[in-house]
Protein backbone atom coordinates (compact mmCIF):
# COMPACT_ATOMS: atom_id res chain seq x y z
CA UNK A 1 0.00 0.00 0.00
CA UNK A 2 2.56 2.35 0.65
CA UNK A 3 4.29 1.21 -2.53
CA UNK A 4 1.35 2.35 -4.32
CA UNK A 5 0.76 5.38 -2.68
CA UNK A 6 4.69 6.36 -3.67
CA UNK A 7 4.01 5.51 -6.97
CA UNK A 8 0.85 7.57 -7.08
CA UNK A 9 3.01 10.96 -5.76
CA UNK A 10 5.65 9.97 -7.93
CA UNK A 11 3.03 10.48 -11.05
CA UNK A 12 1.24 13.35 -9.65
CA UNK A 13 4.84 15.13 -9.37
CA UNK A 14 5.96 13.97 -12.84
CA UNK A 15 2.06 15.44 -13.99
CA UNK A 16 2.34 18.50 -12.20
CA UNK A 17 6.23 19.29 -13.49
CA UNK A 18 5.29 18.07 -16.63
CA UNK A 19 2.39 20.84 -16.70
CA UNK A 20 4.21 23.52 -15.50
CA UNK A 21 6.53 22.81 -18.36
CA UNK A 22 3.89 23.00 -20.96
CA UNK A 23 2.37 26.35 -19.54
CA UNK A 24 5.93 27.78 -19.89
CA UNK A 25 6.59 26.73 -23.40
CA UNK A 26 3.25 27.72 -24.33
CA UNK A 27 4.14 30.82 -22.25
CA UNK A 28 7.21 31.69 -24.46
CA UNK A 29 5.37 30.55 -27.55
CA UNK A 30 3.25 33.32 -26.98
CA UNK A 31 5.79 35.98 -26.28
CA UNK A 32 7.81 34.80 -29.56
CA UNK A 33 4.50 35.72 -31.47
CA UNK A 34 3.30 38.67 -29.78
CA UNK A 35 7.52 40.21 -30.63
CA UNK A 36 7.20 38.67 -34.21
CA UNK A 37 3.90 40.68 -34.55
CA UNK A 38 5.42 43.61 -32.82
CA UNK A 39 8.26 43.05 -35.22
CA UNK A 40 5.97 42.97 -38.28
CA UNK A 41 3.83 46.21 -37.29
CA UNK A 42 7.02 48.01 -36.89
CA UNK A 43 7.95 47.40 -39.85
CA UNK A 44 4.89 48.06 -41.90
CA UNK A 45 5.09 51.70 -40.25
CA UNK A 46 9.19 51.77 -41.32
CA UNK A 47 7.81 51.04 -44.57
CA UNK A 48 4.97 53.71 -44.54
CA UNK A 49 7.47 56.46 -43.38
CA UNK A 50 9.75 55.68 -45.35
CA UNK A 51 7.52 55.97 -48.46
CA UNK A 52 6.15 59.36 -47.44
CA UNK A 53 9.37 60.56 -46.64
CA UNK A 54 10.18 59.32 -50.20
CA UNK A 55 7.06 61.36 -51.68
CA UNK A 56 7.85 64.58 -49.44
CA UNK A 57 11.44 63.99 -50.98
CA UNK A 58 10.18 64.13 -54.74
CA UNK A 59 7.42 66.74 -53.82
CA UNK A 60 10.67 69.24 -52.52
CA UNK A 61 12.73 68.45 -55.73
CA UNK A 62 9.98 69.46 -57.79
CA UNK A 63 8.70 72.49 -55.91
CA UNK A 64 12.43 73.44 -55.82
CA UNK A 65 12.57 72.78 -59.66
CA UNK A 66 9.55 74.92 -60.51
CA UNK A 67 10.43 77.52 -58.27
CA UNK A 68 13.70 78.05 -60.05
CA UNK A 69 12.68 77.90 -63.14
CA UNK A 70 9.75 80.55 -62.70
CA UNK A 71 12.81 82.73 -61.50
CA UNK A 72 14.83 82.67 -64.62
CA UNK A 73 15.89 85.66 -66.24
CA UNK A 74 13.48 85.87 -70.05
CA UNK A 75 16.02 84.19 -72.41
CA UNK A 76 14.28 85.38 -75.34
CA UNK A 77 15.32 88.81 -74.72
CA UNK A 78 18.02 90.98 -76.70
CA UNK A 79 21.13 90.40 -74.65
CA UNK A 80 21.10 94.31 -73.88
CA UNK A 81 18.14 94.14 -72.18
CA UNK A 82 19.07 91.49 -69.45
CA UNK A 83 21.78 92.26 -67.07
CA UNK A 84 25.11 90.27 -66.58
CA UNK A 85 24.61 90.03 -62.63
CA UNK A 86 21.13 88.93 -62.89
CA UNK A 87 22.24 86.02 -65.35
CA UNK A 88 25.26 84.68 -63.01
CA UNK A 89 23.40 84.91 -59.82
CA UNK A 90 20.41 82.65 -61.77
CA UNK A 91 23.30 80.44 -63.15
CA UNK A 92 24.74 80.45 -59.48
CA UNK A 93 21.03 78.97 -57.93
CA UNK A 94 20.72 76.06 -60.67
CA UNK A 95 24.40 74.86 -60.25
CA UNK A 96 23.21 73.67 -56.45
CA UNK A 97 21.10 71.46 -58.19
CA UNK A 98 22.70 70.05 -60.83
CA UNK A 99 21.64 66.11 -61.70
CA UNK A 100 18.48 66.91 -62.11
CA UNK A 101 18.47 66.05 -66.06
CA UNK A 102 15.55 69.57 -66.20
CA UNK A 103 17.67 71.89 -63.99
CA UNK A 104 20.94 70.62 -66.68
CA UNK A 105 18.90 71.66 -69.29
CA UNK A 106 17.67 74.74 -68.97
CA UNK A 107 21.34 75.64 -67.30
CA UNK A 108 22.74 74.80 -70.37
CA UNK A 109 20.28 77.31 -72.03
CA UNK A 110 21.43 80.17 -69.72
CA UNK A 111 24.65 79.53 -69.81
CA UNK A 112 24.54 79.88 -74.03
CA UNK A 113 22.68 82.96 -73.50
CA UNK A 114 25.45 84.39 -70.76
CA UNK A 115 28.36 83.36 -73.96
CA UNK A 116 26.59 85.05 -76.61
CA UNK A 117 25.81 87.83 -74.16
CA UNK A 118 29.55 88.16 -73.27
CA UNK A 119 30.83 87.71 -76.66
CA UNK A 120 28.04 90.73 -77.87
CA UNK A 121 29.82 93.17 -74.87
CA UNK A 122 33.25 92.23 -76.19
CA UNK A 123 32.43 93.19 -79.62
CA UNK A 124 30.28 96.35 -78.91
CA UNK A 125 33.88 97.63 -77.09
CA UNK A 126 35.21 98.13 -80.38
CA UNK A 127 32.88 100.92 -80.56
CA UNK A 128 34.17 102.72 -77.76
CA UNK A 129 37.93 102.04 -78.98
CA UNK A 130 40.49 103.72 -81.15
CA UNK A 131 39.63 102.59 -84.40
CA UNK A 132 41.72 98.87 -85.26
CA UNK A 133 41.13 97.72 -89.16
CA UNK A 134 41.99 94.36 -87.85
CA UNK A 135 39.73 94.09 -85.06
CA UNK A 136 36.90 95.20 -86.33
CA UNK A 137 36.93 93.01 -89.73
CA UNK A 138 37.07 89.60 -87.97
CA UNK A 139 33.86 90.93 -85.56
CA UNK A 140 32.51 91.89 -88.65
CA UNK A 141 33.44 88.71 -90.31
CA UNK A 142 32.48 86.68 -87.18
CA UNK A 143 28.91 88.05 -87.01
CA UNK A 144 27.87 88.21 -90.64
CA UNK A 145 29.60 84.42 -91.40
CA UNK A 146 29.32 82.37 -88.20
CA UNK A 147 26.79 83.93 -85.56
CA UNK A 148 24.32 84.28 -88.33
CA UNK A 149 24.17 80.63 -88.59
CA UNK A 150 23.02 80.21 -85.32
CA UNK A 151 19.73 81.79 -85.77
CA UNK A 152 17.14 79.17 -84.66
CA UNK A 153 19.33 77.06 -82.62
CA UNK A 154 21.27 79.11 -80.15
CA UNK A 155 19.79 82.58 -80.70
CA UNK A 156 16.15 84.24 -81.94
CA UNK A 157 16.01 86.74 -84.46
CA UNK A 158 15.76 89.47 -81.86
CA UNK A 159 19.37 88.56 -80.67
CA UNK A 160 20.94 88.17 -83.56
CA UNK A 161 19.55 91.94 -84.67
CA UNK A 162 21.75 92.93 -81.87
CA UNK A 163 24.67 91.62 -83.36
CA UNK A 164 23.59 92.52 -86.79
CA UNK A 165 22.89 96.21 -86.08
CA UNK A 166 26.45 96.14 -83.94
CA UNK A 167 28.32 94.97 -87.21
CA UNK A 168 26.41 97.84 -89.03
CA UNK A 169 27.71 100.32 -86.79
CA UNK A 170 31.57 98.52 -86.99
CA UNK A 171 30.95 99.12 -91.10
CA UNK A 172 30.23 102.64 -90.22
CA UNK A 173 33.62 103.17 -88.13
CA UNK A 174 35.95 103.72 -90.98
CA UNK A 175 33.86 105.86 -92.83
CA UNK A 176 33.35 108.13 -90.00
CA UNK A 177 36.01 108.96 -88.61
CA UNK A 178 37.65 109.83 -92.78
CA UNK A 179 34.17 112.09 -92.37
CA UNK A 180 35.11 113.72 -89.40
CA UNK A 181 38.63 114.06 -90.40
CA UNK A 182 37.45 116.05 -93.07
CA UNK A 183 35.36 118.01 -90.99
CA UNK A 184 38.10 119.26 -89.17
CA UNK A 185 40.33 119.95 -91.75
CA UNK A 186 37.49 121.87 -93.75
CA UNK A 187 36.47 123.89 -90.43
CA UNK A 188 40.32 124.97 -89.96
CA UNK A 189 40.62 125.69 -93.30
CA UNK A 190 37.24 127.80 -93.42
CA UNK A 191 38.57 129.80 -89.86
CA UNK A 192 42.51 130.16 -91.15
CA UNK A 193 42.15 133.95 -91.89
CA UNK A 194 40.34 134.59 -88.24
CA UNK A 195 42.51 133.22 -85.70
CA UNK A 196 44.80 135.73 -85.38
CA UNK A 197 42.04 137.56 -83.30
CA UNK A 198 40.66 134.54 -81.22
CA UNK A 199 39.41 136.42 -78.18
CA UNK A 200 37.42 139.23 -80.31
CA UNK A 201 33.72 138.72 -79.96
CA UNK A 202 32.55 140.08 -83.11
CA UNK A 203 35.41 137.89 -85.01
CA UNK A 204 33.57 134.65 -82.95
CA UNK A 205 29.98 135.81 -83.73
CA UNK A 206 30.99 135.97 -87.58
CA UNK A 207 33.14 132.72 -87.53
CA UNK A 208 29.91 130.53 -86.02
CA UNK A 209 27.84 130.07 -89.36
CA UNK A 210 31.11 129.53 -91.29
CA UNK A 211 31.36 126.39 -88.95
CA UNK A 212 27.49 126.05 -89.30
CA UNK A 213 28.06 125.60 -93.05
CA UNK A 214 30.47 123.00 -93.03
CA UNK A 215 28.54 120.87 -90.58
CA UNK A 216 25.89 121.76 -92.49
CA UNK A 217 27.47 120.36 -95.49
CA UNK A 218 28.09 116.88 -94.03
CA UNK A 219 25.00 116.06 -91.99
CA UNK A 220 23.66 113.14 -93.08
CA UNK A 221 27.42 111.82 -92.56
CA UNK A 222 27.31 112.80 -89.22
CA UNK A 223 24.21 111.44 -87.91
CA UNK A 224 24.77 108.03 -90.64
CA UNK A 225 28.17 107.44 -89.60
CA UNK A 226 30.15 109.35 -86.71
CA UNK A 227 27.11 109.41 -84.15
CA UNK A 228 26.57 105.70 -84.50
CA UNK A 229 30.49 105.20 -83.01
CA UNK A 230 30.55 105.87 -79.80
CA UNK A 231 34.58 106.55 -80.20
CA UNK A 232 33.81 109.29 -82.14
CA UNK A 233 30.51 110.62 -81.20
CA UNK A 234 31.70 111.57 -77.53
CA UNK A 235 34.72 113.42 -79.46
CA UNK A 236 32.50 115.13 -81.66
CA UNK A 237 30.08 116.22 -79.35
CA UNK A 238 32.99 117.65 -77.30
CA UNK A 239 34.50 119.23 -80.40
CA UNK A 240 31.14 120.55 -81.69
CA UNK A 241 30.14 122.33 -77.90
CA UNK A 242 33.78 123.76 -78.35
CA UNK A 243 32.95 125.32 -81.63
CA UNK A 244 29.50 126.55 -80.64
CA UNK A 245 31.05 128.46 -77.73
CA UNK A 246 34.29 129.73 -79.61
CA UNK A 247 35.85 127.95 -82.85
CA UNK A 248 38.65 130.52 -82.91
CA UNK A 249 39.95 128.94 -79.92
CA UNK A 250 39.00 125.48 -78.69
CA UNK A 251 39.06 124.32 -75.32
CA UNK A 252 41.49 121.99 -74.05
CA UNK A 253 39.43 118.90 -74.08
CA UNK A 254 38.14 119.58 -77.74
CA UNK A 255 41.96 119.97 -78.81
CA UNK A 256 42.37 116.64 -77.17
CA UNK A 257 39.78 115.14 -78.73
CA UNK A 258 40.75 117.08 -82.13
CA UNK A 259 44.32 114.89 -81.69
CA UNK A 260 43.00 112.35 -81.29
CA UNK A 261 40.90 111.80 -84.27
CA UNK A 262 43.41 113.10 -86.07
CA UNK A 263 45.91 110.33 -85.19
CA UNK A 264 43.80 107.44 -85.93
CA UNK A 265 45.18 104.70 -87.93
CA UNK A 266 42.91 104.60 -91.34
CA UNK A 267 44.89 103.81 -94.22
Amino acid sequence: MRQLLLILTCLLIGTAAWADKKEKVNADSLTIDSLRHTNDSLRQAIDSLQRELNDLSQFKAEFIKNRLLGQSPDLEQPFSKVSTEEIDAYIAKLSQYKGNQEIDDYLARVENYKKYQELYQQYSLLLQMPFVRDDIGRVFNDITKNIQGKVGSELNEAQYEQFDQLAARLSRYYPGAKDFQTIIKAIDAKLKNYKANPEDRATIEYCKPLVKTVLEQYDSNINDRITKVGYLHERYDIYKAALDENPLKLNAAAQKAVEEINNLKLD
